[in-house]
């Protein structure tokens, strides 16, 4: 009776232990708010695909039934005010989310966000945000 009390005792103490642990991990983790620009909401892939092409590059992410065609994210209001530019001289109708990052996310956008804000010109803005959404699906698809 001794020993399965002592069992018992030892092994709530180690779980408590482990949980108390994984709570502070993932309390450590440190996130920042941004702006996801989706441009697009599909019931099929091969639609989303064909509007992601079509627009320059864009993440497509499956939320239940449907894909939701992300065609960037910014955080900083200039990135954000350039992009809204860049979307009206293009006339592609967008919706704003705020999505939350984490640390390597956000230090990946803010690199990012340094060269988009000293350039205007439409084709390298293009090229740049085809390489960070690129970025941000290879993360996505890496951590499946």
């Amino acid at each position: 009776m001794k020993k399965k009390l002592i069992f018992i005792v030892t092994a709530i103490l180690l779980g408590g232990a482990m949980a108390y642990i994984s709570y502070n991990k993932l309390n450590k983790i440190k996130t920042t708010n941004a702006t996801a620009y989706q441009i697009g909401l599909f019931k099929n892939y091969d639609n989303a695909l064909k509007k992601a092409k079509t627009s320059g590059g864009a993440l497509i992410i499956k939320k239940g039934d449907d894909y939701q065609v992300i065609g960037s994210i910014r955080s900083s209001e200039k990135a954000k005010e350039q992009l809204e530019q860049y979307y009206k001289n293009q006339n592609i109708s967008y919706y704003k989310k705020n999505i939350t990052l984490d640390e390597e996310e956000k230090e990946l956008l803010n690199n990012y966000e340094l060269f988009l804000n000293q350039t205007t010109d439409p084709d390298i803005l293009k090229k740049l945000n085809e390489k960070l959404l690129q970025e941000l699906q290879e993360r996505m698809n890496n951590s499946d």
